[in-house]
């Protein structure tokens, strides 16, 4: 009986000491493909913000509608800017420490809630959301 419980605390203490590794791995995977696709909307913007000074030769149409482009744009990019920062906040304070409790069940919650709400890397929330349940 003595023997089977050390190797259930075995196994659980291994389970332990490689789910940090594993979640943190797995939420950086996520938290670089954020970065990356809000690296392509500003490259993105950058090609818009060309066009733009191109068109700027232009008449005054052409460069109004350019500017509503290049408003667009930069709008978009504030709002996904924003919505990563928040991600990435949210989905970083969620990432278990070592033997620390993984997260809050509220904040397990709102995890889960982001992931079907944001439209920046939802899979990163609900990764986080998922691995932490898996852990609990």
């Amino acid at each position: 009986r003595q023997d089977q419980q050390q190797q259930e605390d075995s196994a659980i203490s291994a389970t332990e000491s490689q789910l940090e590794a594993y979640v943190s791995k797995f939420v950086g995977d996520q938290l670089s493909q954020a970065r990356q696709q809000l690296e392509r909307y500003s490259e993105s913007y950058l090609g818009t913000m060309t066009s733009a000074l191109e068109v700027g030769q232009m008449g005054a149409e052409h460069r109004l509608a350019a500017l509503d482009k290049v408003k667009a744009v930069l709008g978009r990019m504030d709002t996904l800017g924003a919505e990563v920062e928040a991600l990435l906040a949210t989905v970083e304070r969620g990432v278990p420490r070592s033997r620390e409790p993984c997260i809050a069940f509220d904040e397990l919650e709102e995890l889960e809630e982001l992931a079907g709400t944001q439209e920046v890397a939802p899979a990163a929330a609900a990764a986080a959301a998922a691995a932490c349940r898996g852990s609990a």
